[in-house]
């Protein structure tokens, strides 16, 4: 089985984690994206979180990643 790095290197992802969380800022509680935008980094290994949102159809449109870049994660 291929690792993340195989599978992604110098591509954009949709993580989804299955649900939209909630987490408390400044004592405001504020919704969490279900859905992460990963983007390779520039001149180093990995990807960095680009955006984060609940509408996935509009995240692959902005990002141009296609169904088979998105990973859910459960």
């Amino acid at each position: 089985m291929e690792n993340w790095n195989e599978l992604f290197a110098g591509k954009v992802f949709i993580t989804d984690i299955g649900a939209t969380l909630t987490a408390e800022v400044n004592e405001k509680t504020t919704e969490v994206g279900r859905y992460a935008v990963f983007s390779p980094n520039k001149d180093q290994d990995g990807h960095q979180i680009i955006e984060v949102g609940d509408n996935v159809e509009a995240l692959c449109k902005k990002y141009k990643v296609k169904s088979d870049c998105i990973c859910s994660i459960n």
